[in-house]
């Protein structure tokens, strides 16, 4: 069972850190991964059920991820003037969070909670204000309580973040 052997050598990994067969149990995780992608999306949503919670009641921030490589100050400049067109009552901050060696988080900072979050993220995801310019970056768009995003930056894996935004946000 593919499932379980994953498993036991994530297992092994925690277990043994810094071993030579620490690395070639993640060299055949890493391999498995790639040959068998379902695997590791199930394992993730199981994951990130564990990691994060849902608290539609707390202030939350939207993000967009993008490349590390990519030129995001466009992107910021874009944020800002659909903020002051869109949402100027509100006081928002667009800013640049590292994640990874990666990703980048471009951030917009703070909604009340959920709902005002959503609201947000549908209004920006029908404008084509904020990528004229760019229209070729790739770009992931989230919402995330604070208390989540601090947790996403310690663990630094948007992938663990994805399916639980995926089911609870959307």
């Amino acid at each position: 069972d593919q499932k379980t052997f994953r498993e036991n050598l994530q297992a092994w990994i925690t277990r043994y850190p810094r071993t030579d067969m620490a690395d070639d149990a993640q060299n055949l995780i890493n391999y498995m991964d790639k040959e068998h992608p379902e695997i590791k999306a199930d394992q993730d949503k199981v994951t990130s059920k564990k990691l994060f919670r849902i608290d539609p009641d707390t202030a939350h921030l939207f993000f967009y991820l993008v490349d590390k490589k990519t030129d995001v100050n466009q992107l910021i400049f874009n944020l800002i003037n659909f903020n002051l067109d869109n949402f100027d009552k509100l006081n928002l901050i667009a800013e640049i969070a590292d994640l990874n060696p990666r990703q980048n988080m471009v951030v917009v900072k703070t909604f009340r909670n959920k709902d005002a979050v959503m609201k947000y993220l549908n209004v920006i995801k029908s404008s084509d204000d904020v990528r004229k310019d760019i229209p070729d970056i790739p770009l992931t768009p989230c919402a995330i309580s604070v208390e989540n995003f601090t947790i996403l930056k310690t663990n630094k894996s948007a992938d663990l973040y994805i399916p639980f935004f995926n089911e609870n946000y959307q």
